[in-house]
């Protein structure tokens, strides 16, 4: 194997995590505790990454650090077409994703992000935020755990929704 290829295949590695992890972003060090790579190696894809998304018009990616923290977010020209996607009103019934997180943080809550993707098995946070902006989830503070990740909560407008008048009125699951 070329020396090329692996450092490819380190800077997929290094991009899948980033891309998996939304807005929460890793730091150096978590990428290394991951991965198992020199910190040399993780800082190497990382510049890597940045280039490549920087010098590639079809690639809707940048990377972004905020306070040592990685993250993938879209490149800044897209901004326009995903404000037309989120007011889009057909994007605003909700599709199984949608509902399947929306149950997940109902029979959870309060529950961060991290906890909803467990469940799911999928990264939300594109769901969430469309949740967001449809107010049937609010912002429920931060869980005082590592990263003080932001925890979620239905509304009332959920409850309305679904004509329930509180929460303890959910359908009972099993376990």
């Amino acid at each position: 194997m070329r020396e090329d290829s692996l450092v490819i295949t380190k800077c997929a590695r290094v991009e899948g995590l980033l891309y998996v992890t939304g807005d929460t972003g890793l730091t150096v060090n978590q990428l290394v505790s991951v991965t198992s790579l020199s910190k040399n190696r993780i800082e190497l894809s990382l510049k890597k990454l940045n280039q490549r998304f920087s010098n590639d018009d079809d690639c809707p990616f940048q990377l972004l650090n905020i306070h040592g923290r990685y993250q993938l977010i879209t490149k800044k020209a897209l901004n326009v077409d995903i404000q037309r996607y989120f007011k889009n009103t057909h994007t605003s019934i909700l599709t199984s994703a949608a509902l399947e997180t929306l149950t997940i943080i109902a029979y959870n809550q309060p529950v961060t992000r991290i906890e909803v993707d467990d469940i799911r098995g999928v990264n939300s946070s594109v769901t969430i935020e469309k949740l967001l902006r449809q107010k049937l989830i609010k912002k429920a503070g931060r869980k005082k755990t590592l990263g003080n990740p932001i925890m979620f909560k239905t509304t009332d407008e959920f409850l309305n929704l679904f004509g329930l008048k509180n929460i303890k009125q959910l359908p009972k699951i099993k376990k």
